[in-house]
């Protein structure tokens, strides 16, 4: 073959053999760049199930875009001959450089970290590997990882559920009667079985593959193929720090969770083990590791465990409730400057050219409209924009003759001039959180538009890419590819020279925070790659500094939110510039000549409403300046209310009050995360959820006398979860995609009743038990549906553009009380899944507060819901002299 031209590639050599073809290295004559090129092998070209595995391997690979994921150019046949053609990787495979007794800590942690990012963004794309191996695995000179071989992956198309994909699952899995694919020594258990698989198995075959780059060892071994899978299906491996001694305990503990034969009992998301890993990366780093004692000193061996296991804990439940560790604080004292004066809220500097002047958008009328103020302490405001529009996120052009904000009545990106003398235009029909190019020419945006202001919603349901768009409203063009990387593509900004665009990936918010990242992508040719900014959560508003070697950007810690810098090159971690305390930072902008950072200072104030009777005005049952207070429930008899109180992003405390607002009571708090709750049905007990260390429990609280019961205690953590009126089962939403599940509470499997592509979450039970009511996600909305307790007789009842919560049913099981912004304003409705008809029943008109939760009260036609404000202005501090 060497010499020989297939389609347009030259093969200049042989790089390697397979089951199913050979790998060749080849010269692109169109583009002149060496590439590897997969060759099916003659004799398998006839084989219908081999073909369907190589296009297989390339569609899977193709759908990926990631640093650490080989990249596929080409498939096609040309003379007789079916090809894959694909990034070339120079190196060595990861098999070939473990040494026999393991590798450096350093180099295996930093090698497991990428191999965790590849896999999270498959994962993230609906593609489970099944083949990880370190034979699959390379790693070249600089000390990249390329994760290869999806020859085996499962790639589930779009609009096929994954019951489809399990069924035929049999199909693909052997290729020779009595022959399983894959490599034994690094299956997993239920692939060993041949079942049906998810992420979870990818997870293990990751922990197998950690084991011996640790150790040097294979974790499952025997002298048959037939042994290994025996070793997999019933062997515990020895534990690894027994093995290599001076490995972190936490370590350890990692692998032996990945290797847990029962799915449920391991990692369930491989963004969690990635964290995780991180986690130890970072902290083995600075050398404060706990190191496991020799064998040979027993006692005190076991005094360091126990002590281990009390760390342990407390690291669990430092990240369960969110107590992350606080940011490197850099030096020297920083002093923030309050900009402008609002009752409401004043958002989003945007600098004109000279630095002198800002534009900002507030409420301060009522509706949001776009100001242009100085940027210093003092001068006088004008205002640019009085349509009534809720005109926001203003960003100032080079030129500084126009400012281009997004309006959340049009919809769209739309500009109008600095001096305010003519009307607006529409630059782009959808969108959000515009920005200037540096050379004016574009302007960058994200596809989605908020719901709302407020922080704990900017990583909700639904898809958000970033576009650019010239700035004559020409060449609309898509610059990133739904969840590639995973999550919601928001706040982009560009680098200096324009090259670049940098943006926050916002994942989903789970019981307290979302877990984003930040990333760097080329507008032409659409690569990305992750900035690392360490154990933080809550990362956004990225922005570069003029040099662009720094950016800075808003994030959490324990000891609250801040602003942060790190560098783009090298290992140094992020430091807190500022610590902004309770309020959150947004909207974050640098002076031209990087020496003063500008932002919006945010906080919440909850409210639990009640609405109106023929008798009484709607009113304000609870209210504090807390970050929530949400998810109100009535008692049966319909004379009390319980609720959950969020006084701090690590704190949901349980609340009970009288159904009038009177005697309003934590009756748990300061633990940790309570969620849920409901009543029992003679209204004299409590249920809800509790995050612990260790998992997850529901339990039943006694008014009382202040006694509780566990009904539950799992090992698998889940946000959302609703008891049947009879206490005999649990219906939550869990998985990816998210669906809807149901477990007996007395034991036995759970049993999945939805099985949907995008996701299907949040569900909730009719007071009679028979009805389940949920939403299913679509693009960048979602739908109300209902089945029936045993989930037949699914139906979509509301399926309008845009987002829709339902929460709760009337006591005629048939009105669904469910929340939603159709013109951008959230007001609470309700809908009978029998005969659709529709009702809106609050009529609040400004935009940016949330809305949420509307429980019925039992026999009546009174509602009480979360509405919770948001306010806040913008701040200004000047940047230490180091990051000038």
């Amino acid at each position: 073959m060497i010499g020989k031209v297939i389609a347009h590639f030259e093969i200049t050599g042989e790089l390697g053999q397979g089951g199913m073809g050979s790998v060749y290295k080849a010269r692109d004559q169109h583009l002149d760049r060496t590439v590897a090129l997969k060759v099916l092998l003659p004799e398998k070209v006839n084989d219908p199930d081999r073909r369907r595995r190589f296009v297989q391997e390339a569609k899977a690979a193709s759908a990926l875009n990631h640093p650490n994921i080989v990249h596929i150019y080409d498939i096609n046949e040309a003379d007789g001959v079916l090809f894959i053609a694909m990034e070339y990787v120079a190196g060595k495979t990861l098999g070939q450089i473990i040494p026999k007794k393991g590798m450096p800590l350093s180099d295996a942690l930093r090698y497991a970290a990428q191999i965790a990012g590849a896999l999270a963004a498959a994962h993230a794309a609906g593609i489970v590997h099944r083949d990880l191996k370190p034979a699959n695995i390379m790693v070249t000179e600089q000390g990249a990882v390329k994760l290869l071989d999806f020859g085996l992956a499962k790639l589930l198309e779009r609009g096929a559920s994954e019951s489809d994909a399990t069924e035929t699952l049999a199909e693909v899995e052997r290729t020779l009667e009595g022959t399983i694919v894959g490599t034994a020594a690094f299956m997993s258990p239920e692939q060993a079985e041949g079942k049906p698989l998810d992420g979870r198995s990818d997870i293990f075959s990751f922990g197998a593959v950690l084991y011996e780059m640790i150790t040097g060892q294979r974790a499952f071994q025997g002298p048959t193929r037939l042994s290994t899978l025996s070793s997999v299906l019933r062997d515990e491996p020895k534990p690894p720090g027994e093995i290599r001694e001076e490995m972190p305990d936490e370590l350890g503990r990692i692998i032996a969770r990945c290797l847990r034969k029962e799915p449920g009992r391991r990692f369930q998301h491989m963004s969690d083990l990635a964290v995780a890993l991180e986690e130890v990366k970072e902290e083995s780093e600075a050398g404060q590791r706990t190191v496991a004692e020799p064998k040979r000193r027993p006692a005190r061996r076991w005094a360091l465990m126990a002590a281990a296991v009390l760390i342990l804990a407390a690291g669990a439940a430092a990240w369960r409730f969110g107590w992350l560790a606080s940011g490197r604080v850099a030096p020297g004292a920083v002093q923030a400057t309050q900009l402008t004066i609002s009752p409401g809220l004043s958002t989003g500097a945007s600098l004109s050219p000279d630095g002198a002047s800002m534009a900002f958008s507030s409420n301060r009328s009522g509706r949001f409209e776009v100001y242009v103020r100085s940027s210093g302490p003092r001068g006088s405001e004008r205002q640019i924009t009085s349509d009534g529009q809720q005109n926001i996120e203003p960003s100032w052009s080079p030129d500084g003759q126009t400012i281009a904000y997004h309006s959340v009545a049009r919809h769209g990106i739309w500009t109008v001039p600095a001096s305010g003398s003519d009307s607006p235009h529409q630059l782009a029909p959808f969108g959000s959180s515009p920005l200037w190019s540096p050379d004016g020419r574009q302007v960058a945006f994200r596809s989605s538009s908020p719901n709302d202001l407020a922080w704990f919603d900017w990583g909700s349901g639904g898809e958000s890419t970033i576009f650019t768009v010239d700035a004559d409203g020409s060449h609309l063009h898509q610059v990133t590819v739904a969840r590639n990387p995973a999550g919601q593509h928001a706040d982009p900004s560009w680098s200096p020279d324009g090259k670049h665009l940098i943006f926050a990936s916002l994942g989903p918010m789970g019981a307290r925070f979302s877990i984003n990242t930040l990333w760097m992508v080329d507008p032409a040719s659409g690569e990305s790659r992750q900035i690392a900014t360490g154990n933080l959560v809550n990362q956004v508003s990225p922005v570069m500094t003029p040099d662009g070697r720094t950016v800075y950007f808003g994030a959490a810690a324990k000891d609250g939110f801040g602003i942060y810098s790190v560098p783009l090159s090298g290992n140094t971690p992020a430091a807190a510039i500022y610590k902004t305390g309770k309020d959150v930072p947004g909207g974050i902008a640098i002076s031209r000549d990087g020496k003063r950072l500008f932002f919006t200072g945010m906080r919440t104030v909850s409210q639990i409403w009640q609405t109106a009777t023929d008798a009484n005005p709607a009113k304000a049952l609870y209210q504090d300046e807390v970050v929530r207070a949400k998810l109100p429930v009535y008692s049966p008899d319909g004379q009390h209310i319980a609720y959950l109180v969020q006084t701090q992003n690590s704190i949901q405390d349980l609340w009970m009050m009288n159904a009038d607002g009177s005697n309003a009571t934590p009756i748990v708090s300061d633990q940790g995360m309570a969620n849920g709750p409901g009543w029992t049905t003679d209204s004299k007990a409590i249920w809800y959820t509790f995050a612990t260390t260790g998992g997850f429990q529901i339990r039943k609280f006694q008014p009382a006398d202040g006694s509780q019961q566990v009904l539950l205690d799992s090992k698998e953590f889940h946000t959302r979860a609703h008891l049947t009126p009879d206490l005999r089962e649990m219906v939550y939403d869990g998985g990816r995609p998210l669906n809807i599940w149901v477990l007996p509470l007395q034991g036995g499997p759970p049993r999945q009743l939805t099985f949907d592509r995008e996701g299907a979450g949040f569900p909730f039970l009719s007071p009679d038990g028979q009805w389940i009511a949920y939403q299913l996600y679509r693009g960048e909305g979602t739908t109300i549906s209902i089945m029936d307790r045993n989930g037949e007789h699914q139906q979509t009842i509301l399926a309008s553009p845009g987002v829709h919560f339902p929460y709760s049913f009337a006591s005629d099981n048939r009105r669904i009380a469910y929340t939603a912004c159709p013109d951008g304003v959230w007001n609470v409705y309700w809908i009978d899944r029998i005969s659709g008809e529709t009702k809106q029943v609050t009529n609040y008109t400004a935009f940016g507060s949330v809305v949420r939760s509307p429980a019925w009260r039992p026999a009546t036609e009174q509602m009480a819901f979360e509405y919770t404000e948001v306010k806040g202005n913008v701040y200004a501090i000047d940047l230490p002299g180091i990051n000038r």
